[in-house]
Formats: structure tokens, C-alpha cells, sequence
């Protein structure tokens, strides 16, 4: 979810915006290669798009006020 705030920054250059997703992926505790491979993954399997989408939502609503 980061990564999707950081690319939909309208303020941050394409070259500033590759540092900080490459950070958020690392602080989630993936490498960049793992998260690329997961990425990947979901575009072909989706049911792995529905579990990535489920596990997002519940996040999303824990950190709602």
C-alpha cells in the first residue's frame, strides 16, 4: 500500500520515486526481487490477487480510526 501512495505521488519525480519504494518494500521485510516475484505472480494467478487484496483490506481497516 506504500508503494501504491509513493507511485501515485503527483509531486515526486519518476527517479525520486524508485529510492522509496525500494524502502518501503525492504521495511515490509521482502526484498526487491520477492516483492517483483509476488507481483508478478499475482498478475497470473488470481485467486494470489485476492488473497494480496484481502490481506490489504484487513490493513487498511486496522489502521482506520
Amino acid at each position: 500500500m506504500a508503494i501504491q501512495q509513493i507511485e501515485k505521488d503527483p509531486t515526486a519525480s519518476a527517479e525520486d520515486k524508485q529510492p522509496k519504494m525500494a524502502a518501503a518494500v525492504q521495511a515490509s521485510g521482502l526484498t526487491p526481487q520477492k516483492f517483483n516475484e509476488i507481483a508478478a505472480a499475482s498478475q497470473s494467478d488470481a485467486a494470489l490477487m485476492q488473497r494480496i487484496q484481502m490481506a490489504a483490506g484487513k490493513i487498511q481497516g486496522a489502521n482506520s480510526p
